[in-house]
């Protein structure tokens, strides 16, 4: 049975999985670098890099998009000692934006796996190392409309017509 520390770890981290998806589709930048520890390292698709490198990224291209939404699923923290690893199930949408109104709606099933090695609970993440790694996703060819979607792994894209709204 674990004890109440760890549960407590258990909470804490999945806190801020949590918060970092907020300040990502709220474009809280600020939010998402309370998420990360000073010295974390974030392998993140095509970037990787330290905490300012992944920020800087997010400044640059999370604005590119109309839209973004990271649901969370399934939570898998495992603690030991002073030692923690989480995995992470998510899916996210990405709208993107075009000049004629249109977009594409990209829908990603990834998974996000945080290591840490020292827990000490203080609403933030983990101190110590923390490295968080994306996992990649398939890219697809765009579907005909969005009651077309054309599945390719965990990818899928769909165009959608402007509703003028």
């Amino acid at each position: 049975m674990a004890d109440l520390a760890t549960l407590l770890a258990h909470h804490e981290i999945a806190q801020v999985i949590y918060r970092y998806a907020r300040g990502i589709d709220r474009l809280d930048l600020e939010l998402v670098r309370s998420c990360y520890h000073p010295d974390a390292h974030d392998q993140h698709g095509n970037m990787e890099g330290d905490v300012d490198a992944f920020i800087e990224m997010c400044g640059r291209v999370l604005p590119t998009f109309a839209a973004t939404q990271h649901f969370m699923g399934n939570l898998l923290i495992e603690v030991d000692g002073d030692r923690a690893r989480a995995e992470t199930y998510a899916v996210i949408y990405h709208r993107t934006k075009k000049d004629d109104g249109t977009g594409i709606d990209e829908v990603w099933g990834i998974r996000y796996v945080d290591a840490s090695s020292t827990v000490t609970g203080r609403g933030r993440s983990p101190t110590g190392s923390w490295r968080r790694s994306g996992a990649g996703s398939t890219p697809c060819r765009p579907a005909a409309s969005v009651t077309s979607v054309e599945a390719c792994g965990a990818h899928a894209t769909a165009t959608t017509p402007s509703t003028g709204s």
